[in-house]
């Protein structure tokens, strides 16, 4: 995974991490990234590191609620900053004990 990459990535989590309801047009706006890229990488997330979203339909809005992080601890990412996204992998941050059977919501 190339940095720039992986630096979208962190930022995307980070943003789902720290947001109370993280949307699309949320997500979008903190990460300046575009709504093609965000869904690539949410794609990804999902299928290497088992991240679970459920789309929450409310009124008019629609957020994202985590039903499970996969490989990923959610405390890692809220308190995530801009110099951490920089330098940090997220194959090093993802522990794959996690995957085995444990698929617990916001822990």
């Amino acid at each position: 995974m190339s940095k720039n990459h992986n630096q979208k990535t962190l930022s995307i989590l980070r943003v789902i991490a720290q947001r109370e309801e993280p949307s699309l047009s949320s997500i979008i706006a903190d990460t300046n990234l575009p709504k093609s890229t965000i869904m690539r990488h949410l794609s990804m997330l999902r299928e290497d590191y088992c991240l679970v979203l459920k789309t929450v339909r409310d009124n008019r809005r629609r957020f994202y609620q985590v039903e499970s992080w996969g490989a990923f601890d959610p405390e890692f990412f809220r308190a995530l900053t801009d110099a951490d996204v920089a330098s940090t992998s997220v194959a090093s941050i993802s522990d794959p004990t996690r995957l085995k059977g444990n698929n617990s919501t916001n822990e």
